[in-house]
């Protein structure tokens, strides 16, 4: 058989075993297969050492991409890390070992702003290579439920990240109830604002947490990613593959709209004047995003 009806046939099947494995239904067109094979070549390019069956990364990614337009919904993922994503979820110690040596040495820096000991950080790497490599309690290890749409680098960054959260949340004795939670100050030092402050911080603090539990779970993430986290608007557009703009947006609306939110609580509660419940929200608004590094935990 001559290369190039190899490859074609080749390429039929890729086709056909993504076909047979995907809710898409539709028939293959000509650049599927073709895409495919760009994406097994990319990967294995990025990947040399790792070893990875063909049709079993191809039903890989079908299972991942559900039903998007094809071919361009295989352009769009980050098929490389995918691939590496995938050997890891079956044990492949090559794959394994590629993943130790790109991701795993770099969970301490991804932790380093929260949990602060070397014991922590211990604790915390072991849990999170157990939990993405190896799995618990029945459970398959956690990297199989990467889906390429995002860099794996950012993904495990939020998936150590959180779990060092974790390890805070069970250590430290009752961080909602700390008198930390909201720190209303006054730089100017104006009595009245300092009255208010003794007066009403707690109901305040009411407000902010409550207007954070009725965020959708995509407005806490981006803050979670960019003030918890530490990600630039940058990364957190790669996270979601937006742009920058995008992203930006998506900040100053959530942000726009806890202070809306905490605003009408507090108005509709308190049953204050307009203008105390303005200096208020100054207050708040000024120690906003400490607030949110404290209760976005």
């Amino acid at each position: 058989m001559q290369l190039k009806e190899h490859v074609a046939e080749h390429a039929a099947g890729l086709a056909s075993a993504f076909l047979a494995a995907s809710t898409e239904r539709a028939p293959a067109g000509p650049g599927l297969g073709d895409a495919l094979a760009r994406l097994l070549a990319a990967s294995r390019a990025a990947w040399p050492d790792v070893h990875l069956d063909d049709m079993t990364f191809v039903r890989h990614v079908a299972e991942r991409v559900a039903d998007a337009p094809l071919p361009g919904a295989l352009e769009a993922l980050h098929g490389s890390d995918l691939y590496l994503a995938c050997a890891c979820s079956l044990g492949g110690p090559q794959a394994i070992a590629a993943f130790e040596r790109a991701y795993t040495a770099k969970i301490d820096a991804y932790i380093a702003r929260v949990a602060r000991t070397p014991e922590s950080k211990d604790e915390v790497r072991q849990n999170v290579r157990e939990a993405l490599l190896v799995g618990h309690a029945g459970r398959p290890p956690t990297i199989a439920a990467y889906t390429g749409r995002g860099p794996l680098g950012a993904w495990v960054r939020v998936t150590a990240v959180r779990a060092a959260l974790r390890l805070v949340r069970r250590t430290r004795a009752d961080p909602l109830d700390s008198g930390e939670m909201l720190d209303l100050r006054s730089p100017e030092n104006d009595p009245e604002l300092e009255l208010l402050k003794r007066r009403y911080a707690a109901e305040v603090r009411e407000a902010f947490l409550a207007t954070l539990q009725s965020l959708s779970f995509d407005e806490r993430n981006v803050l979670r990613l960019h003030h918890l986290d530490g990600l630039t608007i940058e990364e957190v557009g790669t996270t979601y593959r937006v742009s920058r703009a995008t992203a930006a947006r998506w900040l100053a609306h959530a942000r726009e709209k806890i202070l809306a939110e905490t605003r009408k609580r507090l108005k509709e509660k308190l049953g204050i004047h307009e203008h105390e419940v303005d200096s208020l929200m100054g207050l708040a608004a000024s120690r906003l995003p400490l607030s949110l590094q404290r209760h976005l935990m």
